[in-house]
């Protein structure tokens, strides 16, 4: 499918474009773009190594029509990452948020349509489903004028939307706060322990864009049946990797590391923020079909489609699978955080 293709991705000069480059790359594009405004900054060194000539940086906003234009140019797929993603930032540039999260994505899929852009995966988020805040409110307005869009008689191109829960490791998450807290012995400050959120790897992220982009129909929104963990797990984890330090998997049984033992502060909740969250309503729920994977477990939401299940609940992180702190600790790991 990607054999020899352009695909051009917004907003990928973070972890989540790097593994994604990457991916892309080994499926045989013949061309990545790299659409972003930290193009051309210090972030641009993380693409040095890749196939030689593949891998094209333009600097750009996608609130500029233009810009987004011109990058767009011969593309056959595009996915979209960029965007004002900072829950607390949004809360103090709803105006900001708006601009780069709404009008920037219809800018995205105007420009598609002009390039005959085969295929484009949006990248939203379970702060979409009963948005609590700007981020969210935001997120939730980018997927409604995407699908409207999808309801007129453009054939091209397929647009569908995939939503993330938080992704570990990424830039601006709380893990490696927590795990430097824990090894200094300084208290863990947690806004509230029972809160849950669902967690995926950056690699979990791409997989799921490349499912949506290989499977995904006009409308769809795709989401992963993610694990999902509470805070209180998380700093458990945190703690555990901790203390094992290098030497092999944590162990609940691992002696605490040296100097004293990390306590936790409880913060509350911040402006934004939920006690959970939901990756598909019951509504959407009852009419997700499971896509075939030898990974993990997908859904489709096909827009306006029939009720597979009107029985089916809403899917959200504190009925889903749960990690334990065991499970936790050995992510972290993996993250080599």
């Amino acid at each position: 499918m990607f054999t020899d293709k352009i695909i051009l991705v917004t907003g990928g000069a973070g972890s989540f474009g790097k593994v994604m480059v990457s991916k892309l790359l080994k499926l045989g594009a013949g061309e990545v773009r790299i659409f972003s405004r930290s193009c051309g900054s210090g972030e641009n060194h993380i693409y040095a190594g890749e196939s030689a000539g593949k891998v094209r940086l333009i600097s750009g906003d996608v609130r500029d029509s233009k810009a987004v234009t011109e990058a767009m140019a011969g593309a056959d797929y595009v996915v979209h990452a960029a965007a004002m993603k900072d829950v607390h930032g949004c809360e103090r540039d709803p105006q900001g948020a708006l601009e780069v999260n709404v009008n920037g994505t219809l800018n995205v899929v105007e420009a598609a349509r002009e390039a005959g852009v085969k295929k484009v995966v949006i990248v939203s988020t379970d702060k979409a489903c009963f948005p609590a805040g700007v981020m969210g409110l935001t997120k939730a307005l980018m997927e409604r004028m995407v699908l409207a869009r999808c309801r007129g008689l453009i054939i091209e191109p397929v647009l569908s939307v995939v939503r993330f829960g938080n992704l570990m490791g990424s830039a601006g998450t709380v893990i490696p706060l927590f795990v430097k807290q824990a090894r200094e012995g300084r208290e863990l400050t947690v806004t509230n322990p029972d809160m849950t959120r669902f967690m995926m790897t950056v690699a979990d992220a791409v997989d799921l864009v490349l499912i949506a982009l290989r499977h995904g129909v006009n409308g769809d929104i795709v989401v992963e049946r993610a694990q999902a963990a509470s805070l209180r797990t998380l700093v458990e984890g945190a703690m555990l990797y901790a203390a094992a330090g290098a030497s092999g998997a944590p162990r609940p049984e691992a002696p605490a590391a040296a100097g004293p033992k990390p306590s936790v502060k409880i913060i509350g909740a911040r402006p934004g923020e939920k006690l959970y969250e939901t990756m598909a309503t019951g509504e959407e729920m009852s009419r997700a079909v499971g896509v075939n994977s030898d990974k993990r477990l997908y859904l489709r939401i096909p827009l306006d489609g029939p009720v597979v299940d009107d029985l089916a609940e809403e899917f959200n992180s504190h009925n889903s699978p749960a990690l334990s702190a065991a499970d936790m600790a050995a992510i972290i790991r993996k993250l080599g955080i």
